[in-house]
């Protein structure tokens, strides 16, 4: 009987709990912070890279920048901003850099190669979520330029076609190796 009794007393907690709803608040507004200066690419479609031979290309940006008004559960509007968008390598868009940062300070990159995610990570900033290695060096030389804040983003594939990407506080992406070259923002 004891044994019973301790059963249905489970069922009822497992069922009671099943149907409880969330707390129904407003939320504040959502907005990126100083990350925001790691992708300053608003009103950008195309960026230009000089390779590893001084020979210069355009490639594609697309880039959203944007605040929306959503709606909370108890009717009270908030804002949500995010940006992001894509640094297309090929004409067929198949090989490109996606990136976006969400609040508070989430930066995500990742590089896709013919559709396989060679690199690729989230929380850059806080605590990597990433498929390789991000370094965070100062004081950073690519080609003339000195960059004084830069994520470094390594692949851990083997022989990937997508190698590493930097991205540098105030300019965005700023290099990056692919297919064998080495690519510096112009």
């Amino acid at each position: 009987m004891k044994s019973k009794l301790i059963l249905v007393a489970i069922i009822f907690l497992i069922f009671n709990s099943s149907f409880q709803c969330n707390k129904c608040v407003d939320i504040p507004d959502t907005l990126i912070d100083n990350t925001r200066q790691w992708l300053p690419l608003k009103g950008k479609t195309q960026l230009t890279f000089i390779n590893s031979n001084g020979v210069a290309k355009i490639f594609k940006l697309l880039v959203f920048d944007t605040i929306q008004v959503q709606t909370s559960c108890t009717g009270k509007a908030f804002k949500y901003e995010s940006i992001s968008g894509r640094l297309s390598l090929d004409s067929l868009d198949k090989d490109f850099i996606a990136f976006a940062i969400h609040p508070p300070n989430n930066l995500c990159i990742q590089c896709y190669t013919d559709r396989s995610n060679e690199v690729r990570g989230c929380e850059i900033f806080s605590k990597p979520i990433f498929n390789g290695t991000a370094t965070t060096l100062p004081n950073f030389r690519l080609r003339a330029n000195v960059y004084s804040e830069v994520v470094l983003l390594k692949s851990s594939v083997m022989s990937p076609i997508m190698d590493s990407i930097i991205v540098a506080r105030n300019f965005g992406i700023v290099g990056f190796k692919y297919s064998g070259e080495n690519y510096s923002l112009q």
